[in-house]
């Protein structure tokens, strides 16, 4: 399963909730999570919560991934 961050967020909050298998999330294109490369992926584990803080630029993103 692949969920793509939406791009133009500033402000908002997203969870996103992996359940019966692991996810990818993926920022919009152009983009980073927590300074990885653009458009790179971070995996969240199944039955575990991401909570994603854009950044004013309106590409990048913070993404909290529950333990």
């Amino acid at each position: 399963t692949a969920v793509v961050l939406p791009a133009k967020s500033a402000g908002a909050v997203v969870a996103q909730v992996a359940t019966a298998t692991s996810g990818l999330l993926f920022p919009p294109v152009g983009g980073s999570i927590n300074g990885l490369s653009a458009n790179a992926s971070v995996t969240i584990a199944q039955n575990k919560a991401a909570i994603c803080y854009p950044h004013p630029n309106g590409l990048d993103w913070s993404v909290a991934v529950g333990a």
